[in-house]
């Protein structure tokens, strides 16, 4: 579980890395573009709008002035003027680029800077020399106009400087947070991989360590075998001669116990070639050699070799012929050892009138790979509870229900996956219908043909 979840710290470690590295950067962007925008733009607005109220003031005066006073009220009205125009033409730009409520004072002010100029315009074609009443409160309305624009200009700029001020504090607060966070994450990290390491050195311990079990145990299994085979075979030597009545005539009852000593040297006979063949399973000793093999043909020899013992336990061995070839990409001798363990086995726990059927099938592209073929042996036996099916397949583990009254060492079904998953395919157990058990050897198909 720790070795699955190694990524969630190192990944929050990266995650404020890159906040400590980013945020002064995009705090450092945003803080420029808002000084910016204050400077370019909201400042030079206020400095427009401050000159245009001043040039418009200018331009009252004028119009109010004596015409023999000493300002020269047309010169200064059409400076002031200009003023206004080039203000307003430059408000025009400042104000789009502000938007909002901007465009809007500017637009009042400029509403009622027109209707000023149109009441102006009015009274000097009615030669009226003094301004009217509506013409000075059209004025004092230019001027409001101005200080309302001016007043939201200044209140965008406090805005912008508390925003400043508020990322700027941020920024400073998101240093001081952020950094003690990376610090303990990066304690975490530190202990979470000096413990993944100290758990892969622990499962490298135990690795070797197991070699070393396995590796003993093949070496005592080999001496062994090797110190009781020997014995076994004299043992069984000895045995044929007094069969054949070498050492004088047997009575019936002597030729019984003769035989049974026969049988029970052949049990430990079978039972040595399994350990051997489990042991050099285990050593990685078993080699095989793969080449195009008829599983049709392997199942025929094996229904003829196996038909006596079949008819001894008036037991029914049956085959399903297939209708043509089924070619495999296998090793054909080990292939057969799989397969004529498993008709054994049927054979063996199948009671006397049972059946016996073998057969060819394919993989169904669901449980089983569509490139898949395989020998499947169906038998009507005892069969083996669910619970127990996966175990049937374990060294030394006999199904209880069956323990006494066959022999056997629970090593041959072992010996069989082992063999199968080396030649690429499995061993697979089934509830037969009708009641019993169908143990399925796969092996891939011959992708040639």
């Amino acid at each position: 579980m720790l070795a699955r979840r190694w990524w969630i710290p190192t990944g929050f470690v990266l995650v404020v890395l890159v906040l400590l590295l980013c945020m002064p950067l995009l705090v450092g962007y945003r803080v420029q573009r808002l000084r910016q925008n204050r400077t370019d733009v909201v400042d030079d607005a206020r400095v427009r709008v401050n000159d245009l109220e001043a040039a418009f003031a200018t331009e009252l005066l004028t119009i109010s002035a004596p015409q023999d006073s000493i300002i020269a009220p047309d010169s200064l009205a059409a400076a002031a003027s200009v003023d206004e125009r080039d203000d307003e033409t430059a408000l025009d730009s400042l104000a789009g680029r502000l938007g909002g409520n901007a465009v809007e004072g500017l637009y009042k002010l400029r509403n009622a800077e027109a209707s000023w100029r149109l009441r102006a315009t009015d009274r000097r074609k009615q030669g009226i020399t003094r301004p009217t009443a509506e013409e000075v409160q059209g004025g004092r309305n230019v001027l409001a106009a101005a200080e309302e624009l001016d007043r939201y200009l200044n209140q965008i700029s406090v805005t912008t400087r508390d925003q400043v001020r508020n990322l700027e504090m941020m920024d400073e607060i998101s240093a001081i947070v952020l950094a003690p966070v990376a610090l303990i994450a990066l304690w975490v990290v530190f202990s979470m991989g000096r413990r993944m390491m100290l758990i892969a050195r622990q499962a490298e311990d135990e690795r070797n360590a197991l070699q070393r079990s396995i590796e003993r145990r093949t070496t005592l299994i080999h001496g062994v075998t090797h110190d009781v085979k020997n014995p076994l075979g004299a043992a069984s030597g000895y045995a044929a001669l007094l069969e054949d009545e070498i050492a004088g005539p047997l009575n019936p009852q002597q030729r019984e116990m003769l035989g049974r000593v026969q049988r029970l040297v052949r049990i430990a006979q079978e039972t040595i070639a399994e350990l051997l063949e489990l042991a050099r399973a285990d050593a990685g000793e078993l080699h095989v050699s793969r080449v195009p093999t008829d599983l049709s043909e392997i199942l025929r020899d094996l229904v003829a070799d196996y038909q006596l013992a079949a008819d001894e336990k008036k037991i029914a061995l049956s085959k399903d012929d297939p209708p043509q070839p089924a070619p495999v990409l296998t090793d054909p001798l080990r292939a057969r050892q799989v397969a004529e363990n498993l008709l054994s086995n049927a054979i063996k726990y199948t009671p006397p009138g049972g059946t016996v059927r073998v057969g060819i099938v394919d993989g169904d592209g669901a449980a089983e790979p569509a490139h898949r073929r395989g020998i499947a042996v169906r038998d009507t036996g005892p069969g083996v509870p669910q619970n127990l099916r996966d175990r049937i397949f374990d060294e030394f583990f006999r199904v209880p229900a069956t323990e006494g009254s066959t022999s056997g060492t629970g090593l041959g079904l072992a010996v069989s996956r082992r063999i199968a998953r080396l030649l690429g395919g499995d061993v697979t157990l089934d509830e037969a219908p009708g009641g019993g058990s169908t143990f399925t050897f796969w092996l891939p198909g011959d992708d040639t043909n």
